[in-house]
């Protein structure tokens, strides 16, 4: 079959055919390469969803201190 299908592609090449060579390219492994990395942390994100907000909300709540024991003391 993979033969049969380089037969065609070279057949399309040699009749000046543009879509051979968007075929023949092989550029657009690396946007699937993206895609499914993007799928994983996705789905890591929304696996670990509480954690992660109860996390964000204590750094955020951390700086809401710091920041207000820095403006006490600076008046």
């Amino acid at each position: 079959m993979r033969e049969f299908l380089m037969n065609k592609l070279a057949q399309l090449k040699t009749a000046g055919v543009p879509v051979a060579d968007f075929l023949a390219d092989e550029e657009g492994v690396g946007t699937i390469e993206i895609v499914l990395i993007l799928v994983v942390l996705i789905a890591l994100v929304l696996i670990f969803r509480t954690r992660l907000t109860a996390l964000i909300k204590k750094v955020f709540d951390a700086m809401d201190q710091s920041a207000a024991e820095l403006y006490e003391n600076k008046t």
